[in-house]
């Protein structure tokens, strides 16, 4: 009887501890997550200020005395998938900025773009580096040699991660 004790107790313990490991291989920022935090920021960045998704400019609607053409982009053909991608990349303040722009916009429940091209000049040819670090928070620099600084961008970010219930988020730019 006690030998079945030790091994279940022995098996209870070693579940435990792969449990316990993949929780926190799970909460690592990895360089991976960071790289697609980055990539998607500037998609998003791409989207909302510089060049619209791809768009069915024969579906326009008009909202706010603004004509705006359905995006055409399966990824984000309702408000819900587009909210979803917002989400999953940022958290807090950046969330709701994305959210709210007059770029990008909610109607019936589906992704409108006001489809104008604005130009940009985005490159991800881009390096980081992580500043700081704890359980919950990071600060990486991205240096970005190709960034047009004429049209405005930097030739380096900082972007702040935050850890939160569903995983690491940019936080702040």
């Amino acid at each position: 009887m006690k030998k079945a004790i030790r091994i279940f107790l022995a098996a209870a313990l070693i579940s435990a501890l792969s449990l316990m490991s993949a929780c926190g291989a799970q909460n690592e920022l990895t360089d991976e997550i960071i790289i697609g935090l980055i990539d998607s920021d500037l998609q998003i960045s791409k989207f909302l200020y510089f060049e619209p998704p791809a768009c069915d400019y024969s579906d326009a609607a008009e909202l706010n005395g603004m004509t705006y053409y359905r995006v055409a982009d399966g990824r984000f053909d309702t408000w819900s998938e587009w909210e979803e991608y917002i989400l999953g990349v940022y958290c807090g303040e950046l969330a709701e900025t994305a959210l709210s722009t007059d770029t990008v916009v909610c109607i019936d429940g589906n992704t409108y773009s006001d489809g104008g091209g604005r130009g940009y000049d985005l490159s991800d040819n881009y390096t980081y580096e992580i500043v700081s670090s704890d359980a919950d928070t990071a600060v990486a620099v991205m240096h970005n040699p190709y960034a047009d600084t004429d049209d405005g961008s930097s030739k380096e970010t900082t972007y702040s991660f935050r850890l939160t219930a569903d995983g690491w988020r940019i936080e702040g730019r």
